[in-house]
């Protein structure tokens, strides 16, 4: 049994672990996240598991915050809730998340939402590939 990290401790982890940038020319793997690049980024595998079971439990919330903001035409919610999966996924090496949650941000910082209902229904199956890349090849069980 894990002890789960609440969202604060998450991001002081993330932050502590590297303050380096990471290049966004970097090559996307084929994969929804590089999980020997996030080991490495963290240094420990088990923390890593544990950093990642509350990524998810985090963004699924964040992902649902998105939708409201979307039918409620609500910009700047929905620039800050992409903002923080951007965040998040770069730091975990998630890149098709952090891209789609990149252009939800912008559209939300543009005040442009025609077209965000498809782009959140991108970020929601790149969320479920993610998870069931996650569930199979890592053995991390998500709940709900």
């Amino acid at each position: 049994m894990h002890e789960t990290l609440h969202p604060c401790r998450l991001y002081a982890h993330l932050d502590s672990a590297d303050s380096g940038v990471l290049s966004r020319e970097r090559e996307l793997s084929s994969t929804p996240i590089d999980v020997q690049a996030g080991i490495a980024r963290i240094g420990d595998a088990e923390i890593w598991k544990e950093i990642v079971h509350d990524y998810i439990e985090v963004v699924e919330g964040l992902i649902c915050e998105i939708g409201s903001s979307i039918r409620n035409q609500d910009a700047l919610k929905l620039r800050q809730d992409a903002h923080a999966i951007k965040g998040s996924s770069l730091e975990l090496q998630a890149g098709g998340m952090a891209d789609l949650a990149a252009e939800l941000e912008m559209m939300g910082r543009e005040s442009r939402l025609d077209g965000s209902q498809e782009k959140y229904g991108q970020i929601q199956e790149e969320f479920r590939s993610l998870i069931n890349f996650l569930s199979t090849t890592e053995g991390i069980s998500v709940s709900g």
